[in-house]
């Protein structure tokens, strides 16, 4: 269609005044601040293999290395598919956690991406490796303050008490940590008013193929849901166990819903 045709065009100029390109890079390359900005500007995207050997030059395997990644400009077929979606928010809203300071909704796996969900979410930074332009709009990544703060849907919670974030993000006596960890890295919340760190980093997208109708739901549908569920239970109750034991993380999270 004409949209993957502009897209292609727009790689094609690229690759036509840089040059064509393919080198390997460290697999934490996809949470850094400094690239982030050229995934979302499709200056380039991974390719298809992580390498996770390597050989000196006499043959000897290299014991100590790094996960890697393929980088290129070059064209990668997988990027131009449709991820296929089977799972609903409607049917499962017990595992979609809404974040405290961001307005979207944690996705803990790529695999669990709703398909009738049309607003922000939040996923894996292993995402970029399945890079899907046509299909899902990059928003920006969930860490690094500047570039997360200035996001069309962060949520300034810099008025929240100190004294909730002292104990477990802040370091006493920082002076350059005004407003805490609070403002530079997503939190869910199992409330909406209680905030733990997300322990991994998040890329914030958005899929392009849903629109605002009755057959979709975004933001406001998932808080409207939260309030209507609180009346009854207790936060705790509310999500998914099994999603909350999946990480070391959300272990805590349960600890401490219970008290």
């Amino acid at each position: 269609d004409r949209q993957t045709d502009r897209q292609t065009d727009r790689q094609t100029d690229r690759q036509t005044d840089r040059g064509y390109f393919l080198f390997l890079a460290p697999l934490s390359i996809l949470t850094t601040t400094f690239a982030f900005p050229h995934f979302k500007n499709q200056d380039f995207w991974c390719g298809y293999t992580e390498p996770n050997k390597f050989e000196d030059c006499n043959g000897e395997e290299i014991k100590n290395y790094l996960p890697t990644v393929w980088l290129t400009n070059l064209n990668v077929k997988k990027h131009k598919k449709e991820r296929i979606l089977s799972k609903s928010w409607k049917d499962h809203p017990d595992e979609y956690m809404p974040y405290w300071n961001f307005r979207a909704i944690e996705v803990s796996s790529i695999q669990n991406i709703p398909y009738d969900y049309y607003d922000t979410i939040g996923v894996p930074a292993t995402f970029l490796k399945d890079i899907h332009p046509d299909q899902f709009e990059i928003i920006g990544l969930g860490v690094g303050k500047q570039q997360f703060m200035a996001l069309n849907g962060f949520i300034d919670r810099s008025s929240y008490p100190r004294e909730k974030f002292q104990k477990f993000y802040i370091k006493k006596g920082d002076p350059e940590n005004k407003y805490g960890r609070r403002n530079s890295v997503l939190f869910t919340s199992l409330d909406g008013k209680n905030p733990y760190k997300n322990p991994f980093a998040r890329v914030l997208i958005r899929n392009k193929k849903i629109t605002k109708n009755e057959n979709s739901y975004g933001f406001e549908d998932v808080i409207k849901w939260l309030n209507q569920e609180l009346l009854s239970k207790k936060p705790i109750d509310i999500w998914n166990h099994e999603l909350l034991y999946k990480k070391r993380s959300n272990q805590k999270i349960l600890k401490k819903g219970k008290k």
